[in-house]
């Protein structure tokens, strides 16, 4: 079995930062007890679902981590992703059009997928919202029509906030090419 090792986390520190980014985002925080191999301990979290997502973001004294999770039923919906910013495992092939146009590498698993995710990055829909994302702040990002999943340094709430608002955007519009 594989346990997580906590890090060392300034759990009031975090608590601020929670409470301040649910009181920007109109939220309530609450403490979470989950550690996952990988990603940075957060010891608080903030949901923001909807009708079709689940939506949250943990919350740690230094890092946070957006996870957005779609609601239905998984049939071959979720069957193309992409790895924005940094390589992800089996994700090692890379748009170079589409890095080109949006500003950031993307990666794919495979040559299959390359053509609709990068219609649907570029799209009128999902790349103004891309270009609204602070990359210097977000340390990796996958995104799938249902799913999302980032990674990012917590440098005040405010900046989390609009962060968070906008991969959120971000799941809701590329989601919507799920069914294009």
């Amino acid at each position: 079995m594989l346990y997580a090792v906590a890090d060392v986390v300034d759990r009031s520190l975090a608590r601020k930062n929670a409470r301040e980014l649910a009181t920007l985002l109109g939220a309530r925080s609450s403490s979470q007890q989950r550690n996952v191999v990988g990603e940075p301990t957060c010891p608080y979290k903030v949901r923001l679902n909807t009708d079709a997502f689940w939506f949250g973001v943990g919350v740690s004294d230094a890092s946070y981590v957006v996870a957005g999770n779609w609601r239905g039923t998984f049939g071959n919906e979720g069957c193309f992703g992409a790895s924005l910013k940094t390589l992800r495992p089996g994700m090692s092939l890379r748009l170079e059009g589409a890095s080109r146009e949006l500003g950031v590498p993307v990666y794919v698993a495979n040559h299959a997928q390359a053509p609709k995710i990068a219609a649907a990055l570029c799209s009128p829909t999902c790349r103004p919202i891309i270009q609204q994302i602070q990359w210097s702040a977000l340390k990796t990002m996958f995104l799938s029509p249902v799913q999302i999943h980032a990674i990012g340094d917590f440098r005040t709430s405010e900046q989390c906030a609009i962060q968070v608002t906008v991969l959120r955007d971000l799941l809701l519009a590329f989601s919507s090419s799920r069914n294009a």
